[in-house]
């Protein structure tokens, strides 16, 4: 087993400003009060982005955004044959009141999702929303559990909580990223991972080794576990072989974190990779973290939620409901 951590602790810090989504009246007016919003999300090969389509504007098309943590708001790129005729400026209780969407400059212009808070207000449900990625695809859900994955499990059960803490310093501390593909250590953390014989690495991974010579279990390959230690010694986050490792040919596996070097501003961003087939729960209410680590382990993935489960049938997917 290799322990990491920073300090004495990782406290997990994250800035997360999430779904700041325009309502259109006849939704937010409707009697219709959903237990929670689901987004089907997919892994796009070209970019290794998680990516959904929402229908916007006025006649409707389909758009392509990106799945950001750290976004603040959703950007639509207004120059290129955007045409919507009910296209309305940014209402007052929202970030850049009042000006025209077409000329705010974005801090990420392909952040997908930004504040939950417009959902919890406008459908009543808790302030609330989880992610369960693939390799290939998953969902993000707005609202509370349960979480069902078929054959009938219910992953909510698993979940484990550590606090959400703002950064007071700015630098430093542990992130949570959907945009990073891979997890990004500071040098002396990443250093203190190492499995054995090396071969040549393969970018963009500098510790690779032969596939023949790890193994494999049903949580991928057969290597150590790599354990973050949250805010106590009981609350440990277990990363295993099938997040930790990378097969980059039959023949060459690579450890699936980079080197930050010294001067990062964050000490360990987990990446992509890493929080796939987990799922986490941001409960931004009680300002906590859940999550259960890989889910393997109860035979089922993130590309098996049962959209037709009693919970899930009385969710509503959002793609239909944003007007820009």
């Amino acid at each position: 087993m290799v322990s990491l951590y920073h300090h004495h602790h990782v406290p997990v810090i994250i800035s997360l400003v999430l779904v700041c989504l325009f309502i259109t009246p006849c939704i937010a007016q409707n009697s219709f009060r959903p237990k929670g919003l689901v987004v089907a999300v997919r892994k796009d090969s070209s970019t290794n982005q998680y990516v959904t389509y929402l229908n916007q504007r006025t006649p409707l098309v389909p758009v392509k955004l990106t799945l950001d943590l750290g976004g603040k708001n959703l950007w639509v790129d207004c120059e290129e044959g955007y045409v919507s005729s009910s296209y309305k400026s940014i209402p007052c209780r929202s970030h850049g009141c009042g000006i025209d969407a077409c000329n705010d400059v974005p801090d990420n212009p392909i952040a997908g999702i930004a504040t939950s808070g417009e959902f919890s207000a406008a459908f009543s449900f808790p302030r609330k929303f989880a992610l369960c990625l693939t390799s290939s695809d998953g969902v993000v859900l707005f609202g509370d559990g349960p979480y069902v994955l078929l054959p009938g499990i219910d992953i909510s059960r698993n979940l484990a909580y550590t606090p959400l803490i703002k950064n007071p310093a700015g630098r430093g501390g542990t992130k949570v990223s959907t945009v990073s593909g891979y997890s990004v250590l500071e040098s002396s953390i990443y250093k203190a991972v190492e499995y054995g014989v090396r071969v040549s690495g393969v970018a963009p991974f500098e510790e690779c080794y032969e596939s023949r010579s790890l193994g494999y279990t049903r949580v991928g390959p057969a290597v150590p576990t790599i354990d973050l230690l949250l805010h106590n010694k009981d609350t440990v986050w277990r990363i295993f072989g099938a997040n930790s490792m990378v097969q980059v040919s039959d023949e060459v596996t690579c450890l699936g974190l980079l080197d930050g070097g010294v001067e990062g501003r964050t000490s360990i961003v987990i990446g992509a990779h890493q929080i796939e087939d987990n799922l986490l729960q941001f409960d931004l209410a009680a300002s906590r973290l859940g999550f259960t680590s890989s889910l393997l382990f109860s035979s089922t993935t993130c590309a098996n939620f049962n959209f037709t489960s009693t919970h899930s049938s009385s969710t509503f997917g959002i793609g239909s409901i944003l007007d820009f």
